[in-house]
């Protein structure tokens, strides 16, 4: 619910939107409507989209339907637990440090973040050009391409092309651990090893190299580009959006506090931050591109297959807390680490690459694992 739609409010999960009617689609929105596809509804999500759970303060919570106690992940969580409820065939969502794939992972589908501008820009709010992106969810890698296809390549015409099958014997794969496993639940990494180990016997080539420097160059590149990017394209959106409704209401209006110490465009100072976003954008950002280009060429693989998440969907809190950052891995609880859940989801919109993820299978106590 924060892609715009003309005849249904846009809310973004925040109160001051919630019967805020947009001017026009979201250009994604409006390429799916015309290939004939029906808004089922608007999905709720973490509020303004700056969180990884599924606590939202003035619409409810969402809850994961692998175990109610559970939640599906975020900030998309509304659309992935539509898809995995299979109240829908399909969803959009929005990904910038891993909107769409945590949840997916969460939530036991299927889910892709397309490469940078592979879909159009616009119509959703907050907004960062150079990190945001529009993605997909499905129950299967067929219907993720069906929906690819109309919002990458809308003058289409006809059903889709059958997806070829592929043989797995020769293609070479990069499995990096190093950093991707810095926080691992041995419930996750079970699972993903059975599926590598998959991989292998259909003729696979597993090949164990890590990736350098990607967590260091990846916070470097990332922050800098949305604390920069959001409050400077705000206003834009707004005006296009046509609401009355200033960027003062819309703060003021945050239910949630979490949200409100994250949130505040209008006092932001983008020339004291300019700085940090240009040496981001020409420094970090190519050195970040250049070490993801040398590990696929220097390694000769296709793609890199690593853990979406480091632990499985956890459980609700109990009480009617505005978030939680203390998670249980392998039966310990961790202070402050709800914040590994980005470990493996970061690099690829710092860079501008795609990243796909596919249900994995189930740990011992019956939740999903993702594999990117």
């Amino acid at each position: 619910d924060n892609i715009d739609t003309m005849d249904l409010p846009s809310s973004a999960g925040t109160p001051a939107l919630e019967n805020d009617y947009p001017h026009n689609n979201a250009p994604v929105v409006e390429r799916l409507l015309n290939a004939g596809a029906l808004i089922a509804g608007k999905a709720n999500l973490y509020e303004l989209a700056v969180g990884g759970t599924s606590l939202n303060q003035h619409f409810g919570r969402v809850s994961n339907p692998w175990r109610l106690d559970c939640i599906p992940g975020g900030s998309s969580s509304g659309s992935a637990a539509a898809v995995a409820a299979r109240m829908v065939p399909g969803a959009l969502g929005t990904d910038t440090n891993g909107s769409v794939r945590g949840p997916c992972s969460f939530s036991g589908i299927a889910g892709l973040r397309p490469s940078t501008q592979r879909y159009p820009f616009g119509g959703v709010i907050p907004s960062s050009p150079t990190r945001d992106a529009v993605g997909i969810m499905a129950n299967s890698i067929a219907d993720l391409a069906m929906l690819d296809q109309v919002l990458a390549q809308p003058q289409t015409i006809g059903p889709p092309e059958p997806l070829p099958p592929v043989n797995l014997r020769g293609l070479r794969l990069g499995r990096p651990r190093g950093e991707f496993y810095r926080v691992m639940d041995d419930a996750v990494a079970r699972v993903i090893d059975a599926a590598v180990a998959e991989m292998q016997v259909a003729g696979a080539i597993i090949v164990d190299v890590d990736v350098p420097e990607i967590v260091k160059l990846t916070a470097q590149a990332a922050w800098a580009i949305s604390n920069y990017e959001v409050p400077r394209e705000i206003p834009g959106y707004l005006a296009r959006r046509g609401t009355q409704l200033s960027i003062d209401e819309i703060v003021a209006g945050i239910a949630s506090p979490m949200v409100r110490e994250r949130f505040h465009p209008n006092t932001v100072d983008l020339e004291a931050l300019e700085p940090a976003y240009c040496q981001a954008m020409d420094e970090y950002r190519p050195q970040l591109q250049r070490i993801l280009h040398d590990y696929f060429t220097d390694h000769d693989v296709a793609a890199m297959i690593y853990p979406t998440t480091p632990f499985p969907a956890q459980a609700l809190p109990n009480d009617t807390a505005d978030d939680f950052s203390d998670v249980v891995i392998n039966g310990q609880l961790i202070k402050g680490g709800f914040s590994a859940v980005l470990n493996n989801t970061m690099h690829q919109s710092a860079s501008g690459i795609p990243s796909l993820v596919v249900p994995a299978g189930l740990t011992a106590d019956g939740l999903p694992v993702g594999l990117s």
